[in-house]
């Protein structure tokens, strides 16, 4: 029953399934609804947004990893991680 002054509120659409970590890259598809989703270990997620499903994780082996970018391809076949050291 909120109001606001413009006659809009805010709703939770969807709610994708959380990282360990707190999230420090998005990076969202060009040509569909997937997104992908990095944590400060450098844990990513690759998600589908309506449907709330996550598809793939990868994990990193070791020490925390620190992105410097993060993106699909643009069809949407791979993923492009590169860290300070590439």
């Amino acid at each position: 029953d909120a109001r606001s002054s413009d006659g809009y509120t805010l709703v939770r659409a969807h709610q994708l399934e959380p990282h360990r970590k707190p999230v420090v890259h998005i990076a969202a598809s060009q040509r569909s609804k997937m997104l992908l989703t990095a944590d400060e270990t450098g844990e990513i997620f690759l998600r589908h947004a309506t449907s709330e499903q996550t598809l793939l994780k990868f994990k990193p082996e070791g020490a925390a990893i620190k992105y410097e970018t993060l993106d699909l391809t643009p069809r949407d076949n791979g993923v492009v991680a590169i860290t300070a050291d590439k």
